[in-house]
């Protein structure tokens, strides 16, 4: 199983300071794929998933702070 998802993809594409553009030019797909994988509209595949992981150096323990600091930053906005 991936640890990069639909659900979790764009939060770890903005806290990590990237564009859509930027992690699809890492993987090979376009923007607009991204942002439709992002939104749900179209599902990432497991394959991609992992291609987006290796480029973006995603491990579970790297995942864990991204999700901790997402969540300190919508509760910060609240």
């Amino acid at each position: 199983m991936s640890l990069v998802n639909s659900d979790n993809l764009r939060e770890i594409r903005t806290l990590l300071g990237l564009t859509s553009h930027d992690v699809a030019e890492l993987v090979g797909v376009s923007a607009q794929f991204i942002r439709m994988c992002e939104t749900g509209s179209r599902k990432l595949p497991g394959q991609r998933a992992k291609e987006i992981e290796h480029a973006l150096n995603i491990d579970a323990d790297k995942l864990t702070r991204i999700s901790e600091l997402g969540a300190l930053i919508r509760n910060k906005c609240k």
